[in-house]
């Protein structure tokens, strides 16, 4: 049995299975003991090989490839007219004269967006990895890259705009170039937000632990009654074809929170009654008391929705967990420089979210839709289905949903001495 409180692997129990790994790219290695250590110590006769012990290993590489490219020219050697001096097409890069290619921008967004490290820190890791890049070039080269998103975060909004409902939360970014509007963050009609107003209220005050215990209760009755209808409910049928465990737990829910709004009307009621007649530490407690009643009430109508809407939670905790990397981005990177950094954070957050519901693997997404954009003279695709998840096929969605294939770059033949190396770049 396992021992209470005890965290991570019990005592006794089974040891895990080990993780399977199998996109991982391979690189087999075989080890043999040193010539001189092939035969017997003693009496000199050979040993011979009697079969391997396999283990593994896994390994991440910490270098920076520096690609030395060369673009092979040709002049003709004949007199037609026609004929002219050509050379090899040029390597697909998204901006024109820049050393930086398409896998560095790759990682700079992933990191950056998909799990929210700051610029600073990202370009401290890659220089001391070698790979030198001052701030402003990569912050300039981000904000550039927002042109090659706008036409997939028209395609993001005309498909959320079709959804049956849209579950939302709001979080202040600040945009340091215009300055902090000095507004609070509005809060969402959210049961688990009014449940937390009655815990700060009952806070700090010990006449209060009652009265906030008792609708932390209430509230905590309204949510299980909200699973169990969710576990009764089909949506494949209409409200009156439901089974009789659905509309049971329905009324129940129904009366329960048209209880607590009543309830929170009455309390309100004598509080205000009362007010006037108190003073010092009993007016705190009545404002404390006041301030929780009246959010609840205030946010009836959106408090209300879930209750004929079985399809919408009664609270706000998904949207708000999927905007917890973006708070802590926020505080740690302090905001967005200008209004152009901070399009581009919400273009790409939005983006990789979408990605993240959708089990497509960031890194993988992100190289193979630059490179398509490199290759079309640093334009988006005319058709950007293959990238968007709500129109790829099976195969699609598992190629891009698989880890990024760490093969080296292949360098090209050294050429021949006799032609110029180009320095340039393309």
């Amino acid at each position: 049995m396992a021992d209470e409180g005890r965290r991570g692997r019990q005592p006794r129990s089974p040891p895990p299975k080990r993780v399977q790994r199998p996109h991982v790219r391979t690189q087999r290695e075989r080890h043999e003991l040193p010539e001189e250590e092939h035969s017997c110590p003693q009496c000199g006769q050979p040993y011979r090989t009697a079969g391997c012990e396999r283990s593994e290993l896994y390994e991440i590489g910490f270098d920076v490839l520096r690609r030395e490219i060369e673009r092979v020219r040709y002049r003709p050697t004949c007199q037609c007219p026609e004929a002219h001096e050509a050379i090899a097409p040029p390597v697909p890069r998204l901006m024109l004269r820049t050393t930086l290619g398409v896998s560095v921008w790759t990682a700079a967004l992933v990191q950056v967006f998909a799990f929210f490290r700051t610029q600073a820190r990202l370009l401290r890791d890659w220089k001391a990895l070698g790979l030198r890049i001052p701030p402003g070039t990569l912050s300039i080269g981000l904000r550039r890259q927002r042109a090659l998103l706008e036409d997939l975060i028209a395609e993001l909004d005309a498909h959320i705009a079709q959804a049956p409902e849209l579950h939302a939360d709001e979080t202040s970014w600040r945009v340091q170039k215009l300055g902090p509007d000095g507004n609070p963050p509005r809060r969402g009609n959210c049961w688990a937000h009014q449940r937390r107003d009655f815990r700060h209220g009952g806070a700090g005050f010990a006449g209060l632990q009652d009265w906030a215990e008792s609708w932390l209760e209430a509230i905590g009755k309204l949510s299980f009654l909200a699973a169990r209808r969710q576990e009764a409910w089909d949506p494949a049928l209409e409200t009156a074809r439901q089974s009789g465990a659905y509309h049971a737990v329905q009324g129940d829910l129904e009366s329960v929170v048209q209880g607590l709004f009543d309830r929170a009307r009455d309390e309100l009621a004598a509080l205000q009654a009362r007010y006037a007649s108190t003073a010092g530490h009993a007016r705190a407690e009545v404002d404390a008391q006041g301030k929780a009643l009246h959010s609840l009430l205030e946010h009836e109508a959106g408090l209300r929705v879930f209750v004929q809407r079985p399809e919408v939670p009664p609270d706000n905790n998904a949207a708000e967990r999927a905007l917890r990397g973006a708070v802590i981005a926020r505080y740690t990177s302090f905001g967005s420089g200008s209004a152009d950094g901070a399009q581009l954070t919400e273009r790409m957050y939005s983006i990789y979210a979408t990605l993240k519901l959708a089990g497509l693997n960031p890194y993988r997404w992100t190289r193979d839709y630059l490179e398509a954009c490199a290759r079309n003279g640093r334009q988006p695709p005319a058709d950007l289905g293959p990238w968007l998840p709500w129109r790829m096929d099976a195969a699609r969605r598992e190629e891009l949903s698989l880890p990024p294939t760490a093969q080296p770059v292949a360098l090209p033949a050294p050429a021949d001495p006799s032609v110029a190396s180009l320095a340039r770049a393309a």
